[in-house]
């Protein structure tokens, strides 16, 4: 109830913002930012290796690296899922004012949040950021998820960080499945969803122009993979850069092991519930619709029920 709270005030902080704000200061924001700064966002699910990506770049000169910054995407992605008006709002009265105020020339962003509803609104502000897609393994990220208590739609601390079956969505699940699923078996269907994401926003960089660059989080321990990736975004490196470098590679981030409980299911076990949950998925091959965007009242009315 909180959360649904502090989110409903700060949309409506949000909304008196662009009524009585200037109306020219969004576009000169927009064109400050895009002749001064180099933005570079990550795509990826979360449980990825964010963090530790964010600290090799936080190691070069000229680059500041971040995680999950304030102000940070999770404050409203759950009420923003298809409602790129608020997503917009948020970019232009919140998140693009507080990287104009920073000094470096490049902002690295590494939060999983971005691709999940606000990329699509910084876009059509006329920006271009540059983009890195982080993979790893979807049992690895599923088994991750699960240990944590992270399961999409179900509990809810995950409720406001990932993604639910009941969103616009690219890996579609029939209505009422995941009421049938296990919880293993939603941690797994939220892999193949940044999965197909991935996907499609590899195929918009490239139509768009967008700098880009993939990296796996094996790769976030191979000092020549990362500098690779650093070359295809346009950021070159100083020795002394390097050298902080090198001492950041392979340094573990973000692990939470007090918070993991045992897995308990076996290898062949994980196959079974994966190629099950697999079975029922459907991928339209478009971009999620936004048809069934929510209005104001009845989405915070909906959170709050859930006790978020």
């Amino acid at each position: 109830m909180r959360n649904t709270l502090r989110a409903a005030v700060y949309e409506l902080q949000l909304t008196f913002q662009d009524l009585l704000g200037n109306a020219d200061a969004p576009k000169e924001l927009i064109d400050r930012i895009a002749t001064q700064k180099k933005l570079i966002f990550t795509v990826t699910n979360g449980r990825s290796g964010s963090l530790m990506l964010a600290r090799l770049f936080d190691a070069i000169d000229g680059v500041m690296g971040l995680h999950e910054p304030a102000p940070s995407f999770h404050l409203l992605m759950r009420w923003a899922q298809g409602r790129p008006d608020l997503a917009r709002k948020f970019w232009l009265h919140e998140k693009l004012p507080a990287i104009d105020r920073l000094k470096t020339p490049v902002y690295v962003e590494t939060s999983h949040l971005l691709c999940k509803g606000f990329l699509e609104s910084l876009l059509d502000t006329g920006l271009r950021p540059s983009l890195v897609f982080l993979t790893r393994d979807p049992r690895e990220t599923a088994v991750s998820l699960y240990r944590l208590n992270d399961i999409p739609g179900r509990t809810n601390r995950a409720f406001k960080w990932y993604l639910s079956p009941d969103d616009p969505t690219y890996a579609v699940l029939p209505t009422g499945a995941e009421d049938k699923l296990t919880d293993y078996q939603l941690c797994y269907w939220h892999s193949l969803e940044t999965a197909a994401r991935i996907s499609h926003y590899q195929t918009v960089a490239a139509n768009m122009g967008l700098p880009n660059a993939v990296l796996d989080v094996e790769d976030l321990n191979n000092f020549d993979s990362f500098v690779s990736a650093c070359t295809k975004l346009g950021i070159s490196m100083s020795e002394e850069s390097q050298s902080r470098l090198r001492q950041q590679i392979g340094n573990k981030a973000n692990e939470r092991k007090s918070e993991k409980r045992a897995m308990s299911f076996s290898d062949e076990e994980l196959a079974r519930q994966e190629q099950d949950v697999s079975a029922l998925i459907t991928m339209p091959g478009a971009p999620p619709s936004a048809a069934n965007n929510a209005s104001f009242a009845p989405l915070y009315l909906r959170t709050a029920l859930r006790g978020l």
